[in-house]
């Protein structure tokens, strides 16, 4: 995508990368502490944190649209060119996800706390409006940010000229930075979670296998899993 073909595909992709390389860890980092403290209630925060991502993929689809060299095809709107390990996932995860979310929901109710409860305890629902709006919070991540992250970026760095490893590398730090705000426990599960659903992309070639494996491990974090009473709610992070 040379940038005398396209110069508006390539002042949306930076301003895109810029904003979700830097300025959306700092906002995050001054807007979660508030949540926790209870400034912010979790329905508006989950609308806001919604609309936001859309507003990510929205501007994506526009980087594609302008751009003379990258089609959909290119960031994964495709089918999957490993029908086993797409559809085995679609099938498989339910199931096989199943008795382990059993199981930590009767250590939740315990009163048993993970490590991940205090980076993400703000975020997780405790009504039924909450639960709602956390599904949709859920579906927004899974779709906008493997969209994003996924999709354009990898997309973005081979079209740069650089080897896909190093492209999904890349990808994979940007999209753990964006989860900086949960400490450093839930930075480093961004970071896990963000190479898995990438080895999925890569392996299956579309987006359909990692954006519904993202949207079950955000509904399962933010829903199915009840609040624990005795969880330790993170200290603010310093502005």
């Amino acid at each position: 995508m040379p940038f005398e073909s396209a110069p508006l595909a390539w002042i949306l992709a930076a301003a895109l990368v810029l904003y979700l390389a830097v300025v959306a860890p700092f906002l995050g980092r001054r807007a979660y502490p508030r949540l926790v403290r209870g400034e912010v209630s979790r329905p508006r925060y989950y609308t806001a944190l919604s609309a936001e991502m859309w507003v990510w993929a929205t501007v994506a689809i526009l980087v594609v649209a302008l751009s003379p060299t990258i089609g959909a095809a290119d960031i994964g709107f495709k089918e999957p060119s490993d029908p086993a390990i797409a559809y085995g996932a679609l099938l498989g995860l339910p199931l096989g996800m199943t008795p382990v979310v059993l199981v930590l929901r009767w250590l939740a109710k315990q009163g048993v706390t993970m490590p991940w409860h205090a980076a993400a305890s703000g975020l997780m629902a405790r009504t039924t409006r909450e639960r709602w709006l956390a599904t949709l919070l859920a579906v927004s991540a899974g779709v906008c940010e493997e969209v994003v992250f996924r999709g354009l970026f990898i997309g973005l760095g081979r079209e740069l000229g650089l080897a896909l490893p190093v492209a999904a590398v890349v990808a994979v730090a940007v999209f753990a930075l964006g989860h900086i705000y949960q400490g450093t426990v839930g930075t480093l599960m961004a970071l896990v979670s963000g190479a898995l659903l990438t080895w999925t992309y890569l392996r299956t070639g579309s987006l359909l296998t990692p954006v519904f494996v993202h949207i079950m491990i955000d509904i399962i974090a933010l829903v199915v899993m009840p609040y624990p009473g005795r969880v330790q709610e993170p200290a603010p992070a310093k502005a």
